[in-house]
């Protein structure tokens, strides 16, 4: 499996560093982790709005068998 970190442009609408993985290697099990206010129409979008949520990798994100856990702190979760 291969990791590589994405680099962030300052005009970025991520405020975080990134790890990228290719998409076909999640197989059992994705764990994101959002903190911020930031971020909170991000996780709206991809939990809640279905025809928005494969603008976002994250949104792309479907494994074989297994499941996505979504650990959110406050600010990101205040759309939810």
């Amino acid at each position: 499996m291969q990791f590589r970190e994405a680099p962030l442009q300052e005009d970025s609408i991520y405020s975080s560093a990134q790890i990228s993985i290719e998409r076909r290697l999640i197989g059992i099990m994705c764990i994101f982790l959002v903190a911020g206010h930031s971020k909170a129409h991000i996780v709206h979008e991809i939990l809640k709005e279905e025809e928005k949520r494969e603008q976002y990798p994250a949104g792309l994100i479907n494994p074989v068998r297994g499941k996505i856990t979504w650990l959110i702190d406050k600010e990101a979760a205040k759309r939810l």
